[in-house]
């Protein structure tokens, strides 16, 4: 199963185990599952890092990278197509 991260989930997955609930790490660690983090998770990360609202314990991009090459998250991109979805109906 494709399972989208959400910022707060994929942020605990990497640095703060203890904050993830139970059943989120279940799923994360589930080799059943494909872990997918949209670009718009890594542009509020990165927006908030810029702020002073979020303190990481490595760069952005190295968390990224280690979280694709060891745990297989994909990355998922920003397409027009998701502007144009309200309560999961098409505009």
């Amino acid at each position: 199963m494709k399972v989208l991260l959400d910022t707060h989930i994929f942020i605990w997955w990497n640095s703060a185990l203890d904050q993830l609930p139970p059943a989120a790490r279940a799923i994360c660690e589930s080799e059943h599952n494909t872990l997918v983090l949209s670009l718009v998770s890594v542009w509020e990360m990165q927006i908030k890092r810029q702020l002073g609202k979020l303190h990481l314990n490595q760069p952005l991009r190295e968390i990224i990278e280690s979280q694709r090459r060891d745990n297989g998250i994909r990355l998922l991109p920003i397409q027009s197509e998701h502007s144009h979805v309200s309560n999961g109906v098409w505009l």
